[in-house]
């Protein structure tokens, strides 16, 4: 086993930097336990992949070249020596042992993911110099004023560093949008043991007009951004610290209130308006953190936001994410359920670890606080083959998205339509986060999207169960047919047809069609619109049992559209459909979310009902994009599909390259 790795570079340092007051060694961040020094001189110790190590490092620097060196100790063997420490002082022991050291967990490897035990330089390493004092953090809670809504106050707190235990006067300059709220005004500020001082301010915004910040999707909301800037200069000085984060004008609330016959709701409100939460949970996009590229993380972002998600899970077991990362949320609507790096485990509680736990999350909330995509910080949760062989493979990675796509599309229609609350109590629900959004490495598990960025089956299917309105067949008690529709829209009463088809699966031609009167009373809503015994249903539809048929339903006022199995597709009378590729059309100059696209519309033809219709390229054709809808049903004839892409394809390569998969192809 290797011990430990060892890093040299020299730094050059000029007079002027040491001719400064203060002189710290940054650390942004080090994976994980190091010791650094600094021309001979030990200067700092690390033990938490999570935390900013600010040192001082005057008395090592000298003017002109520097040598400093990091000597960082093999992760496992840290571990192995806390275990023996810590059973021998404490006489118990730590499930797993990961939870010794302050690092990713998912580095120590999950089910999902390799154990690469990573260790390194993950963050910047520089020097800071000054004089005076410096922003390092601003934290903000926006207030809309209670009898004028349009009115908003800033509680802004902005933690300034200096030495250690030192009094100074700062003149404080803040500004929104470039208004300015407040010019020069003077304070006297003295730093703590840890070298911060908090200054706590209280900032009306007047004669401004505020768009307030919304999720994606709820109400009409937009994700209109502020950019708050905050400068601090010194009498006699010419110094200046300036310090700029974007802010969204929005408060949230996680409502909780009792209802009959017992328990309490859960569920979040922004700005006074109720949603319902679609999601996912993110886990860490690479298991070697310094190869993620922002292109990559914008793909992720774009792909939650274009499945209709406005929140998602930072899953504990990983890392506190990027700036770039939450500014993306920030943009895009996705509300963050943001954890604490603890997963699946206990911790150690010996002083040493709870004070560097302790550092951590001061540090990191004062980070990320300001960012209107927070929604909620959470602790501690639960503890190569034949030809053949590749074609069978393709067979089971196929049926797999089809059972996961499924399966989450049945759990997620439920928990959205269980917002209704029934004759028994139960109901309420005002949430579905599915696990997990993206993947660590190669694998097969359950992401919605692939190593790489490539959409399964699933996050297509996504797009449709996280719509803003939502019809929902399924079947109840007592073989009796419901249908459901839930609304996500804010808008007032609707009167529209609901239709209930019946196909047998040899035929585009429905057998039976029922055209219902109905009527929604209000937006944000979740009823039944219709139920009906399917017995009775099979026999009005002249189908002989429940193998002969499939049910569709549409409600063209909302454009959605639903499927209902009536047993399961093995035992169903599928039959194969002939699926065939009638053309390829480029739509000309066009843009998705400001961005130039190449978009395509794939129509597609069927001679029967094609269930799980799944579209794809053939390896090495250098096609990579999505597919809006994919694993899709095709009822009638045909169908148009929407294929966006940012490869230079042609309509020719799009023709050549497609492959087309149903259930019926599967031996």
């Amino acid at each position: 086993m290797i011990q430990n790795i060892a890093g040299y570079q020299m730094l050059p340092v000029s007079a002027n930097i040491l001719s400064k007051q203060v002189v710290n060694l940054v650390v942004e961040g080090i994976d994980t336990v190091s010791n650094i020094t600094v021309n001979g001189v030990q200067i700092l110790r690390t033990i938490n992949q999570f935390v900013r190590y600010v040192f001082d490092a005057k008395h090592a620097l000298k003017s002109g070249q520097n040598s400093i060196q990091i000597h960082i100790e093999n992760p496992q063997h840290y571990v192995d020596v806390q275990k023996n420490w810590y059973n021998k002082t404490y006489h118990y022991g730590i499930n797993p042992p990961r939870g010794y050291i302050r690092k990713m967990g998912a580095s120590f490897g999950w089910d999902w993911g390799p154990s690469f035990k990573t260790q390194g330089i993950w963050k910047p390493i520089g020097i800071e110099a000054y004089d005076k004092a410096i922003i390092r953090d601003i934290t903000v809670e926006t207030t809309p004023d209670a009898h004028n809504g349009s009115q908003w106050t800033l509680n802004t707190n902005i933690f300034i560093e200096s030495q250690i235990k030192h009094s100074f006067e700062a003149n404080i300059t803040i500004s929104l949008d470039g208004k300015v709220l407040q010019s020069g005004q003077s304070y006297n500020l003295t730093t703590g043991a840890d070298g911060t001082a908090k200054l706590a301010l209280k900032l009306p915004v007047n004669n401004m007009s505020i768009t307030p910040w919304f999720p994606n999707g709820v109400t009409n909301g937009t994700q209109k951004l502020y950019e708050l800037g905050v400068k601090i200069g010194f009498n006699g000085s010419t110094e200046v610290s300036e310090k700029v984060v974007k802010i969204g004008f929005r408060t949230i609330q996680v409502i909780q209130t009792p209802v009959k016959p017992k328990g309490l709701t859960f569920y979040f409100q922004v700005n006074g308006v109720p949603f319902f939460a679609k999601g996912t949970n993110w886990i860490p996009a690479n298991i070697l953190q310094e190869d993620l590229t922002r292109d990559y993380l914008k793909h992720m972002m774009e792909s939650a936001r274009d499945a209709n998600m406005n929140m998602m899970r930072v899953w504990g077991g990983g890392v506190y994410e990027s700036d770039y990362l939450y500014e993306l949320a920030d943009e895009y609507g996705i509300m963050l359920w943001q954890d604490f790096m603890f997963a699946c485990g206990s911790y150690p509680s010996d002083p040493d670890f709870l004070a560097t736990v302790d550092i951590e999350v001061t540090q990191q909330t004062r980070r990320l606080q300001h960012h209107p995509s927070i929604a909620i910080w959470s602790g501690i949760y639960f503890k190569a083959p034949s030809t053949g062989g590749i074609e069978r493979y393709q067979d089971l990675v196929y049926l797999s998205q089809v059972v996961q796509a499924m399966a989450m599309k049945s759990a997620t229609e439920h928990h959205r339509r269980n917002r209704e609350v029934s004759a028994s109590g139960s109901g309420n629900t005002m949430g579905a986060l599915y696990w997990q959004l993206n993947d660590i490495w190669q694998g097969t598990t359950w992401s919605s999207i692939e190593y790489g960025g490539k959409w399964k089956l699933l996050h297509s299917y996504a797009r449709d169960f996280f719509a803003k309105q939502l019809v929902t067949p399924y079947e109840d008690k007592n073989e009796t047919l419901k249908v459901a529709l839930v609304r996500d829209d804010y808008e007032d009463r609707h009167e529209f047809d609901t239709t209930v088809q019946i196909y047998k699966w040899l035929s585009t031609t429905p057998i039976h069609q029922i055209v219902l009167k109905s009527v929604s009373e209000s937006g944000f809503s979740a009823q039944t619109l219709w139920n009906h015994s399917i017995p009775v249903l099979l026999k009005e539809s002249g189908c002989a049992d429940r193998a002969d048929c499939v049910v569709r339903v549409d409600v063209p006022f909302y454009g959605i559209s639903n499927f209902l199995l009536l047993t399961e597709p093995r035992n169903s009378r599928i039959v194969k459909p002939n699926v065939k590729l009638v053309s390829v059309k480029l739509r000309p100059n066009v843009e998705v979310n400001g961005n130039p696209k190449h978009v395509f519309d794939i129509t597609l033809s069927t001679e029967a009902v094609a269930p799980f219709v799944s579209l794809d390229f053939a390896l090495n054709s250098g096609i990579r994009g999505n597919f809006l809808e994919n694993g899709f049903f095709i009822f009638d004839s045909r169908k148009t599909i929407t294929f966006v892409t940012e490869s230079n394809a042609t309509e020719t390569d799009i023709a050549k390259h497609l492959t087309i998969k149903t259930v019926s192809d599967v031996a």
